[in-house]
């Protein structure tokens, strides 16, 4: 089935379980890795190269469902063509602001409140 994969997403405890079992030469075009309030990281496989975004400092009220905001954010972002760090880092403000509020999905934010959430931290 991982032929079939061209990125897998993981949170730090899968990627060392991963790694240990498998190793971290994986036949996919690249890991994404979740670090909870430390932030995430992509690592791009077929160049070779790791891209790091750090999380946004917020008071977190609820985390459950935090790393799938993130991985799907991601997604979102290489699907309307944005680079892998700025595809990172609208994640990052993305889990942010869910992390902010109670629930899972229903806690998700829109487009317009990642965007907002990014201008306020420049």
């Amino acid at each position: 089935m991982i032929a079939q994969v061209s990125i897998i997403a993981l949170n730090t405890i899968e990627a060392r379980d991963l790694f240990e079992k498998l190793g971290e030469d994986l036949p996919v075009e690249g890991l994404l890795i979740t670090h909870g309030a430390e932030g995430a990281e992509y690592r791009d496989l077929r160049a070779g190269k790791t891209y790091r975004q750090s999380a946004f400092k917020v008071v977190a009220v609820d985390t459950t469902g935090a790393g799938d905001c993130f991985a799907g954010w991601f997604a979102a972002g290489l699907d309307r063509g944005e680079d892998y760090p700025t595809a990172l880092r609208h994640a990052a403000a993305a889990a942010a602001v869910q992390v902010t509020r109670k629930g899972a999905g229903d806690a998700m934010p829109e487009r317009g409140e990642v965007m907002a959430f990014l201008q306020a931290q420049s």
